[in-house]
């Protein structure tokens, strides 16, 4: 470095050591010039180093009272250039200095385990640098009065990582979250908080919610379950009402769920006319549906109740199910169950049971001819098999022997008094036995579909175990919820069902629900299904 002195010497002139009160060391022309050791009046303060005209100019250590140091350039008598600055915690800063702060481009090393190393102003962290936090989070970007503010990537003590743009601290505009845990978030923020447009992935539950978000609250989540359609075989539609359908016996449905979330819908203002015309129509319903249940005329309400109710109703605000379409991913399951069946019903049900057993014996004795002629020919294949192996021809078709019909039960948890109904896949989607000599039947006839969760299929005698350890029979019928609908397809019944009550119960089995706080488990979803009444 080059230094202009303030006053110009002449050749003739000599320094001279000296020693005075405060000073010891050199002297040029009355005042220190060139190397010397300066103790203030007031002992907080202690310089040896350089002097240039009375002045601190070069390079120098000043001890502080309070246990401080800085060793490096002064000039006229302020800190300025490259030094070294420690306190008496420990803590240390080597980097550039002006007018005695920390200015330009530095590494600050702190006792409590922070470290910053980059562009400072004022002794303030301003410019481009690289901040480790003393809870060993880190950020790296810009930084503007001791603040992130501009582009940068920040990760937490868990590893946590955010890319995006900062504002005074805060991650504000586009932006990226992901989590250690495998989480990841891709949108807007406002002040570190989700907020305007963005999609979450949840790892630990596989849930994808891609929609609006309110300072980390995501509006548009589902809060229930409904149902949207039911359709049997011939891709029929079912009318329902109050999650209630009647269905004629099928062997094939398709249910379909709706995830909602609940919206203030403001009250419509009925006119006069309207009202009358409204009260009219739920009186009629009333009056109906009191016929049915034997009510008395003068249980019902009149028709002045009942404008006086629509009155109020017009005055507030109502929460409806409303369909959302931000999630995917939930695991959807189903589960069939009978009823019992009620007084009613037992009393209508005894003019028919005489022909229900009639038909009951009829499908027996049918079943019993589909077996004994799919043993007959398993039989006549294996003796016409050994026969070409003997050389010998064919064997009559009497010979029988060598078949096992194998029948495997599914155990499954259901409430009391109601029957499990089991659901039977396709072969193609139902679990496979793993063991290497089994082999699935290649005609899905050979599964014969019974009743009560049992199902029962002709196999080989070398296949018998492996079937046995090996349940094929679903009760839960699973999905994945696509855009906030989930489609129950294909779901095969048992064959003839008795006609009765069943109740239908629909459940979110997302899996760890429970261990994550952007998501709650929805309530499950019953729907009473009446089949042949």
């Amino acid at each position: 470095m080059t230094h202009s002195p303030t006053k110009p010497h002449h050749a003739t002139s000599k320094r001279v050591m000296v020693t005075t009160q405060n000073y010891h060391g050199e002297m040029l022309d009355g005042m220190r010039h060139g190397t010397g050791t300066y103790v203030f009046s007031n002992p907080f303060f202690r310089y040896t180093g350089e002097y240039e005209n009375n002045q601190r100019h070069g390079r120098g250590v000043l001890l502080l009272g309070d246990g401080s140091s800085y060793d490096g350039e002064f000039e006229r008598g302020e800190i300025k250039g490259r030094g070294c600055k420690r306190w008496s915690d420990g803590s240390t800063y080597i980097g550039e200095f002006h007018m005695g702060e920390m200015h330009g481009y530095g590494l600050y090393v702190g006792t409590n385990g922070e470290k910053y190393e980059g562009e400072m102003c004022s002794n303030r962290r301003h410019g481009q640098g690289k901040l480790i936090r003393k809870d060993g989070g880190q950020f790296e970007g810009t930084f503007v009065n001791h603040k992130y503010h501009g582009p940068g990537v920040l990760k937490d003590s868990q590893q946590n990582m955010w890319t995006g743009v900062w504002n005074r601290g805060g991650l504000c505009g586009e932006g990226k979250m992901e989590g250690s845990n495998g989480d990841t978030y891709d949108g807007e923020f406002l002040d570190d908080k989700r907020h305007g447009t963005g999609t979450y992935f949840n790892a630990l539950s596989r849930v994808t919610y891609s929609g609006s978000w309110e300072a980390d609250v995501s509006p548009e989540s589902p809060s229930g379950m409904i149902l949207r359609a039911v359709h049997h075989s011939g891709n029929d539609a079912v009318p329902f009402a109050n999650n209630r359908l009647v269905l004629p016996k099928c062997q094939q449905m398709k249910v379909t769920i709706d995830l909602v979330r609940k919206v203030e819908q403001q009250p419509v203002q009925h006119t006069d006319e309207e009202k009358q015309a409204l009260a009219e129509q739920r009186l009629q319903k009333i009056m109906e549906e009191s016929k049915s249940k034997k009510k008395k005329a003068k249980d019902l309400p009149t028709i002045e109740d009942i404008r006086e109710q629509i009155e109020i109703e017009d005055t507030q605000t109502k929460l409806v199910d409303t369909f959302t379409g931000a999630e995917s991913g939930r695991t959807l399951c189903i589960t069939f169950y009978k009823l019992p069946p009620t007084e009613d019903e037992k009393k209508r049900g005894k003019k028919g049971a005489a022909a229900a057993a009639k038909e009951k014996a009829q499908e027996k004795e049918r079943a019993e001819r589909e077996k004994q002629k799919e043993l007959e020919r398993l039989e006549r294949e294996r003796a016409k098999a050994e026969m070409a192996e003997k050389g010998t021809g064919t064997p009559p078709e009497s010979t029988r022997s060598g078949t096992t019909v194998v029948s495997v039960v599914s155990e499954h948890l259901i409430p009391p008094g109601a029957e499990p109904v089991g659901w039977i896949a396709d072969w193609e989607t139902a679990s496979q036995p793993n063991t290497p000599h089994s082999t699935a039947p290649s005609d899905k006839s050979a599964l014969s579909k019974t009743k009560r969760g049992t199902k029962k299929a002709t196999i080989q005698p070398s296949d018998t175990e492996s079937v046995l350890s090996h349940d094929q029979l679903v009760y839960k019928h699973t999905t994945i919820v696509d855009k906030g609908r989930g489609v129950f397809a294909n779901l095969f019944m048992q064959r003839h069902m008795e006609t009765g009550h069943y109740i239908l119960v629909v459940e979110d089995d997302t899996p760890n629900l429970a261990n994550t706080t952007d998501l709650k488990k929805l309530a499950p979803v019953s729907i009473h299904v009446v089949i042949g009444w």
